[in-house]
């Protein structure tokens, strides 16, 4: 519930001054932006260590943590002498099945256009 402060500048119900709790939000506000600035550059660094990813591909989090689990299966291959050492590690860059579908549908819009399209030209 949203409390408007009184004229004497403290919001009715708890006794605190208004500018202790802007002081506070922004106190919060600050710590949040720094939190999420500190995980942001986290996975940029994970990112940066994951081989054989293109610079300009746009990893989302959750890809970036499961390339970076499938990067680790293959060191653990490779030192338990299950994965020949000089067999490189490839970043499997699918496309997610969203995307495919979204593709399919724009394909298959296309190609009603065009149909119709060519019928109407007839």
């Amino acid at each position: 519930m949203h409390m408007a402060p009184s004229s004497s500048g403290v919001i009715p119900g708890n006794g605190v001054p208004v500018v202790r709790v802007v002081k506070r939000r922004n106190t919060a506000n600050k710590k949040e932006r720094r939190r999420t600035q500190s995980i942001n550059s986290a996975y940029t660094s994970l990112r940066d260590r994951i081989p054989n990813v293109p610079n300009d591909t746009k990893l989302s989090k959750i890809k970036t943590l499961r390339l970076a689990i499938s990067y680790i299966a293959h060191l653990l291959a490779v030192v338990n002498g299950n994965q020949d050492p000089s067999c490189d590690f490839r970043a499997e860059l699918v496309p997610s099945s969203r995307k495919i579908n979204a593709e399919r549908r724009a394909q298959k819009t296309l190609m009603q256009i065009q149909f119709n399209t060519a019928k109407w030209a007839h």
